[in-house]
C-alpha cells in the first residue's frame, strides 16, 4: 500500500513538473534524452554536463533565421569549449532531421549535439518561435530565456567573467486564437494598446446613447448612412446640416440613406440599412478624426459628399424694438427660461427645429445675450408649433424673421456609374 502511494505521489509530481512552464531562477530536474544526432555518446543528461554554461537552441528544420545561425553558433562553441555547451533542441524525429541534411548538403551542423523528438524540453520552455534559447548553469539552474541573437560572443564572455546577466527575457503569447480578430482575442485584451482604430456594423439592434463624440479623440454612432455622413462633415458643430435646405441626398433610392416615417417599416429597415461606426485615434491626432471619419464612411458607402454654398431659406433672431414688445407673459405649464449668449441660444433652437423640419436659425450680429422665456427644453424635445414660439419670442423682445442667405449646404450623391 505504502509503494502504491508512494508511486502515485511521485507521478502527480512529475506531471505538475511537465505541465508547468519554467521560469528564471528555476531548477530543472534531472533529465536524459537519447534520441540524440552529431553526439557519440548514447544519452546525454544536462545535470552531468560539466561546464559553467549551457545554452539550449531550440531550432527548426523550416526556421531560416536558425539554420543561417548555424556557423556562428558553431564559432562559439569552438571559442569557450571548456566552459560552454551548446545544444540544439528540435521536436522532429531523428529520421527526419537526417533525410533533412542528406537532402540539403550544404546546411552543416555545429560541432555540438542535437536532441531530437523533443517533447520534454517543449514543455518546460514553451514558445511560439524559433530560434528560441535558453541559458543554465551546470545545476539546471535557468539563468535566461531570450532570442537566438542575444547569444553572441559578448554576452557569453560578460557572464563566464561573473558579470549579470541582462538580456532581453524573449516573451510571446502562447494562447493567442488566430480565428478571432485582434480586437476582440481573448475578451478584447489588446484594446487598451489599440492607438488607432474604425469599423462598420450593419444591422445591430439599436443601441441607445450612440449619438457621437465620447472623447475628443473617440466617437461612436449608430444611425442611417445619412445621419453618418452628416456626423461626419458637421465636425462636431461646426456646420449645421440638420435643419431643412441644408443638405441635398442625390440618390437613386432614399430608404438606402433616410430614416423612414413609416414606424411599421423600421425594424426591417433596420435589418438592412442600420449601421454602426465607431472610430478611435490617438489624442495627438485628434483634429483628424472627423476628416478620417469621412474618409472611411465615404470609401465604405462608395459614395460622393462635399460642401457647397448656396442662398437658402433661414430664421434670423433678432430684437424687436421696445415699443413694440409685448407685455404679457408666456402662458404655459412648460415655459423655460434661457439668459445665455446669443450663440448658444440659437444652437438650442436649431436642435429643437431640425426635428420638425424648420430653417436653419441664425443669430443676427447685434445679439450678443438672450434673456428669454419660450415653451423648447435644452435637454428633451417637446412639441411645439414655430408659430408658438415666435408668439414666446415676441413677448421676450425677439423675433424670428425669414431671410435668404449664402449658406454651407452638404451635397451627398452617388458616382456616376
Amino acid at each position: 500500500m505504502l509503494k502504491t502511494i508512494l508511486l502515485i505521489n511521485l507521478f502527480i509530481l512529475s506531471t505538475k513538473i511537465i505541465s508547468q512552464p519554467f521560469g528564471i531562477g528555476d531548477q530543472l530536474p534531472a533529465t536524459k534524452f537519447n534520441s540524440l544526432i552529431n553526439y557519440d555518446q548514447q544519452e546525454i543528461n544536462l545535470h552531468k554536463i560539466n561546464k559553467k554554461l549551457i545554452i539550449l537552441d531550440f531550432w527548426g528544420t523550416g526556421c531560416r533565421v536558425c539554420i543561417e545561425a548555424f556557423p556562428t553558433l558553431d564559432t562559439l562553441q569552438k571559442q569557450f569549449a571548456e566552459d560552454v555547451q551548446f545544444i540544439g533542441v528540435n521536436t522532429e524525429s531523428k529520421d527526419s532531421i537526417t533525410r533533412f541534411l542528406a537532402k540539403h548538403k550544404k546546411i552543416h551542423l555545429p560541432a555540438f549535439p542535437f536532441i531530437t523528438g523533443d517533447s520534454i524540453l517543449q514543455e518546460f520552455f514553451p514558445h511560439a518561435s524559433v530560434p528560441h534559447h535558453v541559458w543554465l548553469n551546470n545545476n539546471g539552474k535557468v539563468l535566461s530565456i531570450t532570442t537566438g541573437h542575444n547569444t553572441n560572443h559578448d554576452s557569453i564572455a560578460d557572464y563566464l567573467k561573473g558579470d549579470k546577466i541582462k538580456l532581453p527575457v524573449k516573451s510571446e503569447i502562447l494562447d493567442y486564437d488566430y480565428t478571432k480578430p485582434v480586437i476582440v482575442e481573448n475578451d478584447g485584451r489588446w484594446l487598451p494598446y489599440a492607438e488607432y482604430y474604425s469599423y462598420i456594423f450593419k444591422g445591430l439592434p439599436n443601441i441607445k446613447g450612440l449619438a457621437g463624440l465620447t472623447d475628443s479623440n473617440h466617437l461612436v454612432r449608430q444611425s442611417s448612412i445619412e445621419q453618418l455622413i452628416i456626423t461626419a462633415f458637421e465636425e462636431n458643430g461646426k456646420y449645421n446640416f440638420r435643419s431643412k435646405g441644408t443638405r441635398l441626398l442625390n440618390v437613386a433610392s432614399a430608404r438606402r440613406y433616410v430614416i423612414p416615417q413609416d414606424r411599421d417599416s423600421l425594424q426591417d429597415w433596420r435589418k438592412e440599412h442600420l449601421y454602426l461606426y465607431e472610430l478611435k485615434v490617438p489624442p495627438s491626432k485628434s483634429h483628424y478624426l472627423y476628416a478620417t471619419m469621412q474618409q472611411d464612411l465615404l470609401r465604405f458607402f462608395q459614395i460622393e459628399a462635399k460642401i457647397i454654398y448656396k442662398k437658402i431659406s433661414c430664421l434670423e433672431l433678432d430684437k424687436i424694438p421696445a415699443s413694440l414688445k409685448d407685455a404679457k407673459t408666456v402662458e404655459s405649464d412648460e415655459v423655460y427660461n434661457y439668459n445665455l449668449t446669443g450663440a448658444r441660444f440659437g444652437e438650442i433652437l436649431n436642435q429643437s427645429f431640425y426635428r420638425k423640419n424648420l430653417p436653419p436659425v441664425l443669430v443676427s450680429p447685434n445679439i450678443k445675450e438672450v434673456n428669454a422665456k419660450i415653451r423648447i427644453s435644452a435637454i428633451e424635445y417637446k412639441t411645439f408649433s414655430l408659430t408658438e414660439i415666435i408668439s414666446d419670442l415676441n413677448k421676450s423682445g425677439y423675433t424670428l424673421n425669414e431671410v435668404k442667405k449664402l449658406m454651407p449646404v452638404l451635397l451627398i450623391k452617388e458616382p456616376a456609374r
